[in-house]
């Protein structure tokens, strides 16, 4: 789950391409975007947002319209900056971004209603767990009730699961599970559902996309609890994959494929919600680098896509310019230089993997 981002234009130099090259064809023209290649297999493309920058820079304003039919707020609606203050909400941040949907005939995913890394400055481990248990249904309830009818999803509840915490179902050792107890789950998903019963609920999570022990662990994990709520009738109706992906892991199609398979059978449906590239270990050249970043994600999406039960995919921002990526230990690039690891670049421009998600949609069979 991305935090922080900033604003860099630096200078880039090569790298050393992964094996299996994306046929990129001939540029794309103007009026052919994301969002078309995507609506032509019955599949959505979309682009989180950072509100204040659709009023201060026309470009990046004019490239989320252009090439998104979904946009997801980068951190707008999470229960920190809606609530800063106990009793006090402010959804203006908010509801420009509804506005600027509204206006635009665009679809908005809500996130995220529950999350241990976003909470209010007032909620503390000293209060009673009634207490936190009234504030989170009353926040769930204003905020969903507040868009209800509007949202095309929620993200509920956000990163509930850690297998290597070793807590019983896979559950995270966070500040909700340990004073709620993990019920608190079922119930933000059932209060959602009562506040906008018009919203696909989803449960997002991440580390789910190749071939280590941790990420089969967190797989397991997640499928059995999707399986779980499906069975007790928990209104969870989607599971968000996040997919921050990084470039030169080994990654396994078939068993992704299996993966989702498995998911598809309990009847939710599945988006790939915060798709990304992380390019650290790749050398410095920018066509090769390209490359690679369009080579990994080709490959993960050709497997992901092939799944009927995935609905549509959502990369966590739209431009270099702005990425989280280039701002994040663990993201950033050792030599300093701005991650290439979305749609476009600082100035814009489509690259290699706004080609590669294209052509991912274009191969993708028909929903």
């Amino acid at each position: 789950m991305p935090g922080q981002v900033i604003d860099r234009r630096q200078v880039l130099g090569g790298a050393a391409a992964l094996a299996g090259a994306v046929a990129l064809g001939p540029p794309a023209a103007a009026s052919d975007t994301l969002k078309d290649r995507a609506a032509r297999r019955g599949l959505f493309y979309g682009a989180a947002v950072q509100v204040g920058r659709l009023s201060s820079d026309p470009a990046y304003r004019a490239a989320i319209i252009r090439e998104s039919a979904v946009v997801v707020p980068e951190w707008e609606m999470k229960w920190g900056a809606l609530e800063p203050s106990r009793g006090k909400p402010d959804f203006a941040r908010a509801d420009a971004l509804m506005d600027f949907a509204a206006e635009n005939g665009l679809e908005v995913r809500g996130h995220a209603l529950v999350w241990f890394r976003h909470i209010p400055p007032f909620l503390t481990k000293d209060l009673a767990p009634e207490e936190w248990r009234r504030a989170m249904l009353s926040h769930i309830e204003r905020t969903a009730g507040r868009y209800r009818g509007r949202m095309l999803h929620w993200d509920v509840v956000n990163e509930a699961l850690e297998p290597k915490d070793g807590r019983p179902g896979g559950f995270r050792k966070a500040v909700f599970g340990e004073i709620l107890g993990d019920i608190y789950v079922d119930e933000a998903f059932h209060a959602a559902q009562a506040a906008d019963p018009a919203a696909k609920l989803y449960y997002n999570d991440y580390g789910l996309d190749y071939t280590d022990a941790e990420s089969e662990a967190r797989r397991r994990a997640t499928l059995a609890f999707v399986e779980d709520r499906v069975a007790r009738k928990v209104p969870v109706h989607g599971l968000g994959i996040q997919a921050h992906l990084q470039a030169g892991r080994p990654f396994d199609a078939e068993r992704y494929r299996r993966f989702l398979k498995d998911i598809a059978a309990t009847g939710v449906e599945i988006a790939l919600t915060e798709l990304d590239v992380k390019d650290r270990r790749l050398p410095p050249d920018i066509a090769q680098r390209d490359r690679a970043v369009a080579d990994h994600a080709r490959a993960f999406l050709d497997a992901a896509l092939d799944e009927r039960a995935v609905k549509g995919v959502v990369t966590w921002g739209i431009t270099d310019r702005y990425s989280w990526l280039s701002a994040t230990k663990g993201s950033m690039r050792d030599d300093g230089l701005t991650v290439r690891g979305l749609p476009l670049d600082d100035d814009m421009q489509r690259k290699p993997l706004w080609h590669a998600i294209a052509e991912a949609f274009d191969h993708a069979p028909s929903r």
